[in-house]
């Protein structure tokens, strides 16, 4: 490898990890402190607001498939471009709204936005790395996307302290914005397209691998592991309050923990993945998982509780940057759409474990909604079992 090759893959590996500090960053300012700031300017309720932020993700979900086809027409630095734009129009548009329908609206065209900048970190690693790198380099990213997600609450708090509007939650990412933005214009990206006609003599059309039935079970299994740790970790706040009689401020820091440990386990799973073989270091990082469930419905104390969090946050910490990783060495040469797959089943995860752990908590109790998230990691467990046994007796095959 050059020097110049080198510097390269370097380049795109920090645009990576830059672009999911920045996802992560705005999936958190919703729960940043923001809420009640917005409610008072716009003279709305806590829950229709609550429902403006929500749609979020369902511009986020049609940013990260309409980007699997967009990408292979169209050079992934535009793709940049076009999404560090949406976020920044979407943002600005923040001053002119009056209404939680408006509110709604930019909320929405952001989530897509940073649903098309999301899925050009996972595009750029899968195909610019290779092996235990992929894994590592990944599971680096997901380090990154925790990072912003602790973070952007720390800003937030400094800003609104200070006196400062809740919109400028939003315009402080403008910095990382600008730092994209100057990363892109000087590095050089892998190829995605296989059909666009270029100048280039040297072009080589890409020829991407059929699917087989391995990569639908891993769309599947990222699904239910997604269900399990976002449908619980919804209701960690409230179930520290209610149960625990737990101040707000104390029971937000019990939250926290999910994430912080979450980081560490990235941080951690980056290089372990180098020694482990993913698909083992994923599986029992599953199993830590649901031990981690085990103590959370049995235990007696807030302190317990807390520590069984921290482990929970540990042990989801590697699944799904991992998964990414182990899913495109299913087939020889994944697609961008591929990828986009594999993170729309992880949003829509999230989404439908976040609306029925609020049915289960409901119905049921909190209590239900710790055995149903166990439940949905072992699934996942089992079908990832599935995944390595067929893997194993028939390797990826183009």
């Amino acid at each position: 490898m050059t020097k110049k090759t080198a510097t390269n893959l370097l380049g795109l590996a920090i645009l990576a990890f830059l672009l999911t500090f920045l996802t992560g960053g705005v999936n958190a300012i919703p729960f940043a402190g923001i809420k009640g700031f917005v409610v008072k300017d716009l003279h709305s309720t806590s829950a229709a607001i609550g429902y403006s932020f929500s749609v979020f993700m369902f511009g986020y979900l049609i940013g990260v498939i309409f980007n699997g086809i967009f990408i292979r027409f169209i050079k992934p630095k535009y793709t940049i471009y076009f999404a560090i734009i949406i976020y920044v129009i979407a943002s600005l548009l923040l001053y002119s709204i009056s209404s939680a329908f408006g509110l709604s609206s930019l909320m929405i065209l952001m989530g897509f936005g940073i649903g098309v900048a999301y899925t050009i970190p996972n595009y750029i690693i899968v195909n610019s790395f290779e092996g235990k790198s992929r894994s590592s380099i990944l599971n680096a990213g997901d380090f990154f996307y925790s990072v912003g997600g602790f973070a952007i609450p720390i800003i937030s708090g400094l800003i609104l302290s200070r006196g400062g509007s809740w919109i400028v939650v939003f315009l402080s990412l403008f910095i990382v914005l600008i730092i994209i933005a100057i990363i892109t214009i000087i590095t050089k990206f892998p190829n995605f397209t296989n059909s666009q006609k270029h100048d280039d003599k040297d072009f080589v059309p890409v020829v991407y691998s059929k699917w087989n039935l391995n990569v639908y079970l891993m769309i599947i299994m990222i699904f239910f592991y997604l269900m399990s740790y976002m449908g619980f970790s919804f209701w960690i706040i409230s179930y520290l309050m209610k149960n625990f009689n737990v101040p707000i401020g104390y029971a937000v820091y019990g939250y926290s923990l999910f994430w912080i440990f979450y980081a560490i386990g990235c941080f951690i799973s980056s290089f372990a993945v180098r020694v482990i073989k993913v698909h083992k270091y994923i599986m029992g990082s599953m199993c830590l998982a649901i031990v981690a469930y085990i103590l959370l419905y049995f235990a007696g104390s807030a302190g317990f509780y807390c520590v069984a969090i921290c482990i929970l946050g540990f042990g989801c910490a590697t699944v799904f940057s991992s998964s990414i990783g182990y899913g495109s060495q299913l087939i020889k040469t994944p697609s961008p759409m591929f990828i986009s797959i594999l993170l729309a089943g992880a949003t829509v995860g999230s989404l439908v474990g976040e609306t029925l752990s609020s049915y289960v908590q409901s119905a049921m109790g909190m209590s239900a909604v710790t055995v149903m998230s166990g439940i949905y990691m072992i699934i996942a467990l089992l079908i990832l079992s599935v995944i390595v046994i067929r893997n194993n007796r028939n390797p990826a095959e183009s």
